[in-house]
């Protein structure tokens, strides 16, 4: 037992750093300071303000770097996603080589596109029941129904049947409306309007018409306003492509299901079935000749055009991957020898040339087949509708022209307001249920519970090849690291660089680099460094707490990678695009919040964001992707670090951070460890959540998250599934507004059945406190020492051991305390009696070097007279098959953080690789009067719940056996 430890004074002798002219290799040392231990010291306010100083084996960095970083970041990745999307048509003409010498030789040559293009789609085996017509109208010429065709469950597909009538029918067109017009608006059927010309046009060539129910792109919903003003479409593709369905697809199947139905009439012959539609009806016609061989030919208006801008367009037009494989022209070559009319108006803004040069790329299909009069482009200056449809109706062989039937139906506008309602509402609820039924798609694929242990490198690695293929990977291109550096700054415990590293032609990492000066100058020394990563709308600078305006952050970060750097950890923040839009002065961000119907300045965050978004999915890629490209480049160059140890390396990650931390952990493999704060969550309910606004993804304008058929692959017991066997922390408040108590449990469970069966609880931590979305630092240090630092037994205090690192915790600023001064101690403190509630459970570990244990110290003060404190060690929790020990209640001192030894009777040896759990209780007395005070380091963030306490204790090894 140690009733106190002398006060020592110590002498930290520091090198005084030799000027050297600017330059690539200049070594890092330090200069003599007078500034306190957390106070970090710009190199600019020195005597030498006209000298800057690069790190050793890195170019110097001459222009500082200023707030616009964040933009120019932003511009980088556009700019590189922008390059790739135009080398998109090249890459193209070189995968599509098809065979031309024979008609089914050329069928054959394109099939294995035509499946990819079911599968971008997300099309379904269909599932047809009875239809249900409707009456809407019957004369003695034409007879008009509504159709309703069951497809899957709940999906269906409801047109307008317009069948004029006669022994034989010309054909059978399918009409999809544009984006902005109902069924009825479309065919001119709204009680006060006169039909369509170009319905006419159709039915007094004796052509039969369905025009089918599509959803809009109105936010005239109840549920758009909810979720933020969203459109009907937005929603539900929001709610189909989590699932691998896009609303496109689903579109398609529609009329895939219309043709059928028409196909089975008696009076319409088969082959003779066209589709056409105008503009976003344009893109399910032409996607769906090019599925549907048996559609005979085809028209789309204002749709066709060059494709390479389509991140620009509206979302609900999103196909993964698409520019990979089909443009425009490539579509067309599916639909190919059939017939497919362009149709392009003067009212419509896409550019005749980049309609032109699109038809020019898609001619070679058609001329190939020696059929280049199929493909025809007609520009339009009047009524485009009316043209297509006479032209379809000559492709149809309908060129008699008769007396127009008599259509009399009208459907008042309430009518049609109820049908569109019915229709999203019922879309809606289909694409739910299939997010809803994810969870159980997802466990019977992946079948990790079931997976034996010899299958599990082979799971591990299929897990790992999926997320790939979502995520995206970007090629390195072979482009040299090339870091640059300045000293921006320094303490007494470390120094601080900017760092700028290179990843892909135009695309560089700009992060700051924490070196303790334990390694100054000592390249002998290995050290673990932690990659800290900030969240939305962070910076480097509220990790490393070198810059400006810090305490706007501090209640997230509480510069937790300077905490680092002070107990010896080498740190690296990189720059995360993650920006945040500032509105101007006045202007409160949690006012908008409220308010769904003026949303503010979170329309502006989606602004900066959903480019980036947009511009990867057409490539086959998440956002994320240059990310992941960028924390290799990291790792790259923490690697090429003397003073770091390469096999120490972990990851840890805040918010938006620790959605990095989940997503990208997966696929660097060389990070030892992961810790996901303030991020780990039930990620079904994350997505599709409409209750809670602001907090669950669905109200937020941005497209972020909403990734291709993510749910049916990808939870976050998945991703944390693809680290193994590598250890993983999860840090969590429990007044988190972005996580609920419920969420949270909800997925530890999944992750708690994986950890079971993949015997993984031992490096699968879920480390929980009270507080809000913030950093707590306390099992989380822990976690980080117990792994990037096995030659050390587990332990946990406040204060420096030497002057080399520190175990301290505390908020910024805080250098020793005084006894008058009340809110500066470095400790938080719990009463310890004989309350079985208060009893505080924790785990420790051994060193590989000496792992026989003999105890553990704590500390603790006593007032009155309590009982002895007893401790109990076990192998599992709740156990004390370790044993038991005891700190005698006579040897506590009152009032001082003083140690006591709890020994055992008899030494045990035990694994290093395992971690132990002990538990800490009274044997008799009761708080205010007698009990126990036990002392702990102060949370970064939040407080610890009284039996997780994280209290201060040393492990106690046998040095010599």
């Amino acid at each position: 037992m140690s009733r106190h430890y002398p006060f020592v004074l110590l002498a930290l002798v520091i090198a005084a750093l030799t000027e050297q002219p600017s330059g690539p290799n200049v070594k890092a040392q330090s200069r003599p300071q007078s500034q306190a231990a957390h106070e970090v010291a710009s190199p600019k306010a020195n005597a030498r303000a006209n000298t800057t100083f690069a790190l050793e084996g890195t170019d110097l960095l001459k222009d500082p770097v200023r707030e616009g970083i964040r933009e120019e970041q932003r511009q980088e990745i556009i700019q590189y996603f922008t390059r790739q999307i135009a080398a998109t048509p090249a890459k193209r003409d070189n995968l599509w080589q098809p065979t031309f010498s024979s008609l089914d030789a050329y069928k054959l040559s394109v099939q294995e596109h035509r499946n990819h293009l079911r599968k971008m789609l997300g099309l379904i085996e269909a599932r047809p029941g009875t239809p249900q017509i409707k009456v809407l109208q019957e004369s003695a010429n034409l007879k008009v129904e509504d159709v309703t065709i069951p497809i899957d469950g709940g999906l269906s597909a409801r047109a307008l049947l317009f069948l004029p009538k006669s022994a034989v029918a010309a054909g059978g067109v399918i009409a999809v409306p544009p984006e902005n017009e109902s069924r009825e608006e479309f065919a001119g059927i709204v009680q006060g309007m006169t039909p369509a010309k170009w319905l006419s046009a159709l039915l007094e060539h004796n052509v039969a018409v369905a025009v089918p129910m599509m959803a809009e792109r109105r936010d005239d919903h109840p549920l758009c306003r909810q979720a933020g003003n969203k459109d009907r479409r937005r929603l539900l593709w929001r709610a189909g492509f989590i699932v691998g369905r896009t609303l496109v697809g689903v579109e398609v199947q529609q009329v895939l299901a219309l043709r059928e139905f028409l196909a089975s009439q008696r009076n319409i012959e088969a082959k003779k079935i066209a589709v056409m539609g105008e503009r976003q009806g344009g893109m399910t016609a032409l996607y769906a000749a090019a599925v549907d061989e048996e559609l005979g030919s085809a028209a789309t208006l204002d749709y066709f055009q060059q494709r390479e801008n389509c991140w620009k367009e509206p979302v609900d037009r999103v196909l993964y991957g698409q520019l990979n494989e089909f443009g425009d022209a490539e579509v067309a070559a599916l639909i190919a020898p059939r017939p497919l009319l362009i149709v392009h108006s003067a009212k419509n803004p896409i550019p005749s040339a980049s309609v032109k040069a699109e038809f020019r790329r898609a001619q070679r299909f058609y001329a190939g087949l020696q059929v280049p009069d199929k493909l025809t482009n007609l520009e339009v200056p009047g009524d485009a509708l009316e043209v297509a449809a006479l032209r379809v109706a000559s492709l149809l062989g309908a060129n008699e022209k008769r007396n127009l039937p008599d259509l009399t139906v009208r459907n008042p506008s309430s009518e049609v307001e109820r049908g569109r309602n019915q229709h999203f509402e019922a879309l809606l609820q289909y694409l739910r249920g299939l997010c809803d039924a994810s969870d159980q798609v997802r466990a019977d694929y992946w079948r990790l519970s079931a997976t034996p242990p010899d299958d599990r490198p082979q799971k591990a690695q299929k897990l790992h090849e999926e997320l790939s293929d979502l995520m995206g990977i970007i090629p390195s291109e072979n482009v040299p690291l090339h870091p640059r550096s300045a000293l921006i700054g320094e303490t007494d415990k470390f120094l601080a660089y900017d760092i700028f590293l290179d990843v892909v032609p135009g695309v560089q990492v700009y992060g700051q680099l924490l070196i303790p000066r334990a390694v100054a100058g000592h390249s002998q020394t290995r050290l673990p460094a932690v990659v800290c990563q900030h969240g939305f709308d962070g910076a480097p600078k509220y990790i490393s707490g070198v810059g400006r305006n810090l305490e706007t952050n501090d209640h997230f970060y509480h510069r937790f990678g300077q905490r680092l750097a002070e107990r010896g950890y080498v740190v690296f923040a990189p720059y995360m695009t993650v920006p945040e839009y500032h509105p101007p002065a006045g202007v409160g961000p949690g006012a908008n919040l409220k308010n769904p119907a003026d949303l503010g300045d979170v329309i502006q965050r989606a602004d900066l964001i959903n480019p980036l978004v947009r511009l990867a999915a057409p490539l086959g890629m998440m956002r994320t992707s240059i990310e992941l490209a960028k924390l290799h480049r990291v790792v790259d160059f923490l690697e090429t670090l003397d003073y770091v140890d390469r096999n120490r390396i972990g990851y840890y990650g805040l918010s938006y951070g620790g959605y990095s931390a989940i997503w990208m952990s997966p696929l660097e493999p060389r990070l030892k460890l992961t810790v996901i704060s303030a991020f780990f969550n039930d990620w079904r309910t994350m997505l599709t959540d409409t209750a809670r606004f602001g907090s669950s993804y669905w109200s937020l304008p941005d497209e972020d998250f909403y990734n291709w058929n993510v749910l049916n692959r990808f939870a976050h017991s998945e991703l944390i599934a693809a680290m193994w066997p590598r250890p993983v922390c999860i840090e969590y408040g429990s007044e988190d507004p972005v996580t609920t108590p419920v969420w949270h449990k909800r997925a530890w469970k999944e992750v708690q059945a994986f950890a079971e069966s993949w015997e993984m609880n031992n490096k699968i931590v879920d480390d929980d406190f009270v507080g809000p979305h913030t950093i707590h630092g306390i099992g989380t240090f822990f976690f980080l020492d117990r792994w990037l630092r096995p030659e050390r037994s587990g332990e946990r205090d406040y204060g420096c051991r030497d002057y080399n690192y520190c175990n301290e915790t505390v908020a910024p600023g805080f250098h020793g305390y005084s006894r008058g001064s009340k809110g500066a101690v470095p400790y938080a403190t719990q009463v310890l009696d004989s309350n079985h509630s208060l009893v505080i459970h924790g785990q420790f570990y051994v060193s590989d070097s000496s792992p026989v244990f003999t105890g553990m110290a704590f500390k603790i003060a006593r007032r009155g007279n309590p009982g002895d404190v007893v401790v109990k060690f076990g192998s599992s929790e709740a156990s004390e098959d370790l044993g038991q020990a005891r700190i005698q209640s006579q040897d506590v001192y009152p009032i001082y953080d003083l140690w006591y030894e709890a020994r055992l009777n008899k030494p045990v040896r035990l694994d290093p690789k395992k971690t132990y759990f002990f538990e800490i209780g009274v044997e008799s007395g009761q708080a205010p009067k007698d009990f126990y005070t036990v002392f702990g380091p102060t949370p970064l963030g939040g407080k610890g719940f009284p039996s997780n306490f994280g209290l201060s204790f040393r492990t106690l090894l046998q040095e010599h056996e």
